[in-house]
């Protein structure tokens, strides 16, 4: 039983810091698409790319929430926390 808690609280907390990125993205696009492109996405993908990064955030969000969806929120959470390591490591 702790651990179905331990869980919850887990997905819970990292829902809610996709909604905060994903919402502060969403509410600014312009310092969105500095910020892509300081790390290296190209012009021609970046207002796509402001846009689907914060969707794809609250969508990830919303997964985790729904226990139906939590498998793959929190595998699609992982991929999204890898692929943001990979790229800050990659531009140190």
């Amino acid at each position: 039983m702790l651990l179905l808690i331990a869980t919850f609280v887990a997905r819970l907390v990292l829902a809610a810091v996709l909604v905060v990125a994903g919402s502060a993205k969403l509410s600014d696009t312009d310092n969105t698409r500095e910020m892509l492109a300081g790390f290296g996405v190209g012009r021609s993908l970046l207002t796509v790319a402001a846009l689907a990064l914060p969707l794809f955030e609250l969508v990830v969000a919303g997964a985790l929430i729904l226990p139906s969806a939590a498998f793959a929120g929190a595998w699609a959470a992982l991929a999204l926390l890898v692929l943001f390591t990979g790229v800050i490591m990659f531009n140190l």
